[in-house]
């Protein structure tokens, strides 16, 4: 968000610097010597790459007088207009067997907001394949540390893939300067992306794979899991099980 002066006016501009869709508020509070002829706070989802002026405060004074205000966003990854597809069926993101470590609601971290998330223990370098197809929104693959403690957390390689339902497919613990995809690229479901790995908060190398979508919390914004299914050898697989291996 920035903003820009003219004519005593306050115009306010925000842009999104990612290639995925994403929801933000606007607040302006303490105005003095200032009114906004919209609604606030202003919410808005903003397409990739978007840049929009999206209110002005005008300035009350006849003399151009300077008042005050203080505002904040309040930002999310994803759309909050996302309709997650409850009837699609995802692909096993692996080509060979592998145990589930932590399933949906799981003991450790599958809780609340993430309650949807699976881990599958795999060996590190062990190929991860798109689960459904879409575009390539973000790519971090530069760490190679990891470790439980919650420092931890901002050294996991990952990679996000926009769906055609605006959801978005997370995959956690990538192997270091393992991607095979690029920003930007459309892939489609099985194909290769990326090497597993041991980066990040983690206890052992394994894939953490959740899909989520952008949900109001009052007037803030998080990201959410959405149920998924996948398809596997033994049919349709809606409730991974801890310590159970699946094939697809």
């Amino acid at each position: 968000m920035y903003a820009s002066e003219k004519d005593g006016n306050i115009d306010f501009y925000i842009e999104n610097l990612f290639l995925m869709h994403v929801s933000t508020t606007l607040f302006i509070k303490n105005t003095q010597g200032y009114e906004a002829k919209e609604n606030l706070p202003y919410r808005i989802v903003l397409k990739a790459k978007e840049k929009v002026k999206v209110l002005t405060l005008y300035n009350l004074s006849k003399t151009k007088q300077v008042g005050s205000f203080s505002s904040h966003i309040s930002w999310s990854k994803g759309s909050i207009n996302a309709k997650a597809d409850k009837y699609f069926i995802y692909a096993l993101p692996f080509h060979n067997s592998q145990r589930v470590s932590q399933g949906f609601n799981g003991k450790t971290s599958h809780k609340g907001r993430a309650k949807y998330a699976v881990d599958f223990a795999m060996d590190i370098g062990t190929p991860i394949y798109a689960a459904r197809s879409g575009k390539v929104v973000e790519v971090i693959q530069r760490h190679n540390k990891h470790g439980m403690s919650l420092a931890m957390r901002q050294y996991a390689n990952y990679m996000i893939i926009e769906h055609s339902d605006k959801t978005l497919g997370r995959y956690f613990h990538l192997k270091q300067k393992s991607v095979r995809v690029k920003l930007g690229d459309t892939v489609g479901k099985g194909d290769l992306l990326a090497l597993s790995g041991d980066t990040g908060r983690t206890s052992g190398p394994h894939l953490h794979f959740v899909v989520t979508k952008a949900e109001g919390l009052g007037n803030d914004y998080r990201s959410v899991s959405v149920a998924i299914r996948f398809e596997c050898s033994e049919g349709i697989l809606d409730k991974p099980i801890s310590g159970k291996s699946y094939c697809p």
